[in-house]
């Protein structure tokens, strides 16, 4: 990988692809803030799915949260193109919206061919949101870039 893209923010986006990609559920699951969780776990709670009891211990390896994730990648992948993956190029540049806001910036259909803009040029862009959410591992908190999921998909 390009140094340049070794940032947290960049892996996150990265991995966040691949995931979507690869239909890596689990993954999918693991890179969402707690709010984009909450959002999936609200709408089956809301369709009368699960209890909330039952939302306290769920985890993505649920058969039911699999396959309704598997749609939610499949999606996604229809959105983007299946072969968008190979296609995309990743800014190296991160936009900072605040502290805890950020974006990355994919620019689609470039190939593999290195880009350079001589003038001011416009360019399709997509743009992978993310938060930085504290999470307690082992009673210590941690901090991690997690996808914005819910700012993604206002667009």
């Amino acid at each position: 990988m390009d140094k340049r893209l070794e940032t947290p923010e960049h892996i996150t986006a990265i991995a966040f692809l691949e995931a979507i990609y690869q239909d890596d559920v689990g993954a999918f699951w693991r890179l969402l803030s707690s709010e984009g969780r909450g959002f999936f776990k609200g709408l089956w709670y809301g369709k009368g799915i699960f209890t909330l009891e039952e939302l306290k211990g769920l985890s993505e390896e649920n058969f039911f949260i699999k396959e309704q994730l598997k749609a939610v990648l499949k999606t996604i992948r229809a959105s983007l193109g299946e072969n968008f993956l190979n296609n995309v190029g990743i800014s190296e540049k991160i936009i900072q919206d605040d502290a805890l806001h950020k974006r990355v910036k994919l620019i689609p259909n470039i190939g593999k061919s290195e880009v350079v803009f001589i003038k001011p040029t416009l360019v399709e862009t997509l743009f992978i949101p993310l938060v930085y959410e504290l999470e307690d591992k082992e009673n210590q908190m941690v901090g991690y870039w997690k996808i914005d999921y819910l700012k993604m998909i206002k667009g």
